[in-house]
């Protein structure tokens, strides 16, 4: 990785350089124009690291749950939605 200047990077990735620039959110492999998701040659190891740095809480066995009665009482039900209509049947003529 080279730095030219505070937010632009020449970084150099499995033999192909390419330019990124982090206050733009651009890159010359335009995925992140693409994905919204920057490329793995933007991530440095640091980066990544305080990325998983928050704990993760598990959640508590179903029984401890705290669901109020309302949420209990709820029945949740398909979203409805209209069938699609079918291929019409073709029509065979006779030959007469």
């Amino acid at each position: 990785v080279a730095l030219p200047n505070n937010n632009v990077y020449n970084v150099h990735h499995k033999g192909r350089t390419c330019i990124i620039c982090l206050k733009k959110k651009m890159c010359t492999y335009k995925r992140f124009q693409m994905d919204k998701i920057l490329c793995s040659h933007a991530w440095t190891p640091n980066t990544l690291l305080i990325t998983y740095n928050n704990p993760i809480t598990p959640l508590p066995d179903l029984i401890e749950w705290n669901v109020p009665e309302y949420i209990k009482d709820g029945i949740v039900r398909p979203p409805k939605f209209k069938r699609l209509s079918e291929r019409p049947p073709k029509k065979l003529h006779d030959k007469a």
